[in-house]
């Protein structure tokens, strides 16, 4: 049986004019904005929505993104310990070269998502719907799935230390160019491809989630 591969939209080619995000309200909307050079740590960016926007090079250190809404923009080269976004949404949104301690997307939801050649620490999509979503080229130390459900997700010459899919939902995940090396609570794969290779790296893991003695 074929995988069904994401589906990725084009990002639209709009003229951005420079935007200091330091004066952002609760609930704001952003539009064909450029947020560059800045340093954003602890500004509350609650409900706000971004629209055809670029952040690059910017902190978003303790900054409050809960709820923001994301569309058709890129992040680029952000650099931060911890971007808290739970229940966000993002939209045909793309991140990429960026060096993230801990990524809180937990109980949000993603679409045309393409997140590529970033160093991240924890990626916490726990509860998260997440559809049509890419990461390419990253280094994760850990990532949790737990309770989320992922249709047409792939990885691309990714690296994730530790996987976590308590309770997962997948459907049309492909897993085959990602290197893993723990899995926990097994089940939770189901829906996902791997390939024979991947297969035999995680068979003691299998056997220890069934039970099974290996001698």
């Amino acid at each position: 049986m074929s995988i069904r591969p994401p589906r990725i939209s084009r990002l639209p080619t709009t003229h951005l004019e420079p935007f200091d995000a330091q004066d952002v309200a609760v609930g704001d909307a952003i539009e064909a904005a450029l947020i560059a050079d800045t340093d954003l740590a602890g500004v509350d960016f609650g409900d706000v929505s971004l629209t055809t926007c670029s952040v690059v090079r910017t902190s978003l250190d303790d900054a409050d993104l809960t709820g923001v809404r994301i569309v058709d923009s890129r992040l680029d080269e952000v650099s931060s310990a911890r971007v808290f976004a739970p229940r966000s949404m993002l939209h045909n949104v793309r991140i990429e070269n960026s060096r993230i301690g801990a990524l809180d997307l937990f109980g949000g939801r993603m679409r045309s998502v393409i997140i590529s050649d970033c160093k991240l620490g924890l990626v916490n999509l726990s509860g998260n719907e997440a559809r049509d979503v890419i990461f390419r080229s990253c280094v994760i130390d850990e990532l949790d799935v737990s309770e989320a459900t992922l249709t047409r997700v792939a990885f691309d010459d990714t690296t994730v230390t530790s996987l976590d899919v308590h309770r997962a939902k997948l459907t049309d995940v492909d897993l085959r160019d990602l290197r893993v090396n723990t899995v926990r609570n097994l089940g939770g794969l189901a829906g996902a491809t791997i390939t024979a290779h991947q297969a035999v790296g995680l068979a003691e893991q299998f056997a220890a989630h069934l039970g099974i003695a290996v001698e």
